[in-house]
């Protein structure tokens, strides 16, 4: 008998707690409180319920029969005047040929065992869309707080433009250059604040909490820098992932019940036993009898009916095959996907914190400080200062497209990448 989580009841609203009024979480903490309340991990685990009450009911016979029966009565009276005249109690059970009810147990078990892993899988889908949501929440909040200490970057470019235009050695085209870019630069602030606003709905709406709760942060825990190899990380994935141990869970019910229509053919037998009693004849008494019935269903219908669910049986084993293989190949592909978006973004970031960041920070630097003096031009000073604005922000990008690869390959692993980290 399988066992599994309790559940957690839903009501018409959201629940209501400490944890539904706090603004700030580590990543473990908010994945905690969607597993624990989001509606679809609740009904997966009720449909795990389901499956598992059925374990039972198939491994049982059908239910006797019990026949009340007024025999041989004379008409138009109905009574009991006739010589034959009997009342009689029956009473019939079914029983099915040998291996049926196993193979009919054994599916349901195997059924019953598959939702149980599709909760694992609603679980781990979960975990992954709430980690994405988070790995978001913490890039827009690091590029905002990015692009808020390039305002005034922009703005005294701005004023030396002004001055410089002022005493006759600018021109005014680059103060209008410097005004278009700081208009450019808050336009893409306020994108980033309506997208923080959407993502905390979304987070919001994970946890089953009010849609309008502020969440200040999910702070996300650090990561390795290297990942398992490639194999270790399909291996894993055929091995632990739910969906794919759903999916051969599917394949052996398939197995049972093609096992179970293969005994289809043979018949059925039903046992009875009877007792009945009559009047004697002449009024001296009443004769009781004993009636013992064997009988068997006759398939007469085998072509058109055994035959063809057998090839049903048959049929849908082959599906849920071609199913497992059609997810192992997709896993392993995805797979191959994450492990080289992992390994190009960590070199992308290794690369830009020790040289291309660096360096575009001095080459930004000396040509603000040639502009001041007038050996260079505003549109080369300008580029400058915006190359390292988006070299800071392409960091953050990065970062967080790294993070949510390694989500994505906890997902189809279960190999703990990010959960087990310690906070950032």
């Amino acid at each position: 008998m399988l066992s599994l989580v309790p559940i957690l009841m839903i009501g018409s609203s959201a629940p209501s707690g400490p944890d539904t009024v706090r603004t700030r979480w580590t990543l473990t903490e908010y994945l905690a409180l969607v597993e624990a309340t989001n509606p679809e991990m609740v009904a997966a685990r009720e449909r795990a319920n389901a499956a598992n009450a059925k374990i039972g009911p198939a491994s049982r016979p059908a239910d006797p029969m019990v026949e009340l029966g007024l025999m041989n009565r004379s008409l138009p009276r109905f009574g009991r005047s006739a010589p034959v005249a009997m009342d009689q109690i029956r009473i019939a059970q079914t029983v099915p040929a040998p291996g049926k009810l196993g193979a009919s147990t054994g599916a349901a078990r195997e059924r019953a065992g598959a939702e149980a892993a599709l909760v694992g899988e609603v679980g781990a889908v979960l975990r992954w869309r709430a980690t994405e949501l988070a790995v978001e929440l913490d890039r827009v909040d690091r590029t905002l707080a990015l692009l808020r200490q390039s305002v005034p970057v922009l703005r005294g470019l701005e004023d030396v433009a002004r001055t410089r235009y002022s005493v006759g050695q600018g021109q005014q085209a680059d103060v209008l250059r410097a005004q278009l870019e700081s208009a450019r630069l808050a336009e893409e602030l306020m994108v980033l604040e309506a997208g923080r606003r959407a993502t905390v709905v979304r987070l919001n709406t994970m946890g089953r909490r009010a849609p309008s709760m502020p969440i200040e942060a999910v702070v996300l825990p650090a990561v390795g820098d290297s990942i398992p190899a490639f194999a270790l990380l399909v291996e894993q994935a055929g091995r632990d992932r739910p969906l794919l141990r759903a999916r051969r869970g599917a394949r052996q019910a398939a197995a049972f019940d093609r096992r179970r229509s293969e005994l289809d053919r043979w018949p059925d037998l039903e046992v009875g036993l009877a007792y009945g009693q009559q009047p004697m004849f002449g009024g001296s008494g009443t004769d009781r009898m004993l009636s013992i019935t064997v009988g068997a269903t006759l398939p007469v219908w085998s072509g058109s009916r055994q035959r063809q669910l057998r090839h049903e049986a048959e049929a849908m084993e082959r599906m849920a095959i071609a199913d497992i293989e059609a997810v192992s190949a997709e896993t392993q592909g995805r797979l191959g996907e994450l492990a080289a978006q992992s390994d190009r973004d960590s070199r992308l970031t290794a690369l830009y914190l020790a040289t291309v960041l660096p360096e575009t920070r001095v080459a930004a630097a000396a040509a603000l400080s040639g502009y001041r003096t007038g050996g260079l031009d505003f549109e080369a000073t300008l580029a400058g200062q915006l190359a390292v604005i988006r070299a800071d922000v392409e960091v953050v990008r990065l970062g967080a497209e790294r993070i949510r690869a390694l989500a994505e390959i906890e997902y189809l692993t279960s190999i703990p990448l990010i959960s087990a980290g310690g906070s950032r």
